[in-house]
């Protein structure tokens, strides 16, 4: 545990993130995705909390995932994921991606007061003036799908 307590106590100036916290996928991971993504659809149109490991397969890259969720609850807490082809898929398919990969990894638990089990980043501060975190504009922010599984 002593070494894990070191891996959490982490600041920007002491990691380098494309050493302790990026994973790239490969060409062979994005193709388990998308196979992953055609057999979702062949179940039909299934809401958020019907997507599970059982529903969207990931033979291979799923045991990454369950490995990560230590590593994410009791080591450095975060993994920058790239290499999704983003301009291949819907926005739909985005968010079903996103909620597939994290079925791997734990259960999905409300983002918002609203109950959203997927909240997406978006600027909503000209029509909801209270609006914060990830609903307000802030420098630099981008739409990206926000989850959270335990």
């Amino acid at each position: 545990m002593e070494d894990l307590q070191r891996r959490a106590a982490w600041t920007g100036a002491t990691l380098d993130y494309r050493a302790d916290g990026l994973h790239t996928l490969s060409a062979a991971e994005v193709e388990e995705i998308d196979a992953a993504l055609v057999h979702l659809h062949g179940l039909g149109d299934l809401d958020f909390p019907d997507i599970s490991a059982e529903t969207f397969p990931l033979p291979t890259l799923g045991d990454f995932f369950r490995d990560l969720r230590q590593e994410l609850r009791f080591g450095r807490g975060f993994v920058l994921l790239r290499g999704i082809p983003r301009e291949r898929y819907s926005t739909d398919d985005m968010a079903r991606i996103y909620f597939g990969l994290g079925s791997h990894i734990g259960m999905p638990l409300p983002q918002s007061w609203q109950g959203e089990l997927l909240g997406h980043v978006i600027d909503v501060s000209d029509i909801e003036p209270g609006a914060r975190g990830y609903r307000a504009a802030r420098s630099g922010s981008t739409r990206i799908p926000a989850t959270s599984c335990r």
